[in-house]
């Protein structure tokens, strides 16, 4: 399996495009999406790949719930990058507690 150095992980964070990141961040923050109710950011995911070029399917795992996988060709010998993440968040609650540092907020 190849690996990257330490230049070449830096030629890659300097592409990232961190507004289109941040928005993109903040919109899939909007969607309600707790657990069996992943739908709608699941659709919106699909859409964002399709739209950037990457092939992308939905792997249905039960009735309006599916994993969204997107694929986007790079050089034959190129190492490989995965991303790997929940669609479904947890609703807030008043008693969750927060920790930040060393304190409990």
């Amino acid at each position: 399996m190849a690996s990257i150095n330490e230049k070449e992980t830096f030629e890659i964070i300097n592409k990232i495009e961190q507004a289109e990141l941040s928005k993109l961040t903040l919109e899939l923050a909007k969607i309600p999406s707790p657990k069996r109710y992943e739908k709608e950011v699941g659709d919106y995911l699909y859409e964002w790949m399709r739209k950037e070029g990457f092939y992308c399917f939905k792997q249905q795992v039960a009735e309006n719930r599916y994993n969204v996988i997107g694929i986007l060709k790079g050089d034959s010998g190129s190492p490989k990058l995965i991303f790997n993440a929940h669609m479904d968040t947890r609703l807030w609650h008043p008693d969750d507690v927060w920790i930040m540092g060393d304190d409990i907020k």
